[in-house]
């Protein structure tokens, strides 16, 4: 499975392209959930986000 520009279509709301290399199929993919969501998915997970939190690099 390849992501394609996720970090960029989770900040711009756009969609995300899901690529199944193995099986040659690809998924076009909208993300639907609040800012802080998605801040929590590009941290790398809820622990991530909240050292980031701690440390004030929140974007």
């Amino acid at each position: 499975m390849e992501l394609v520009n996720v970090i960029q279509a989770l900040k711009s709301g756009g969609t995300v392209r899901v690529k199944n290399k193995s099986k040659g199929f690809e998924i076009i993919s909208r993300f639907e959930g609040s800012e802080s969501d998605v801040e929590i998915l590009i941290a790398g997970g809820y622990l991530n986000y909240m050292e980031v939190i701690r440390k004030g690099r929140c974007s």
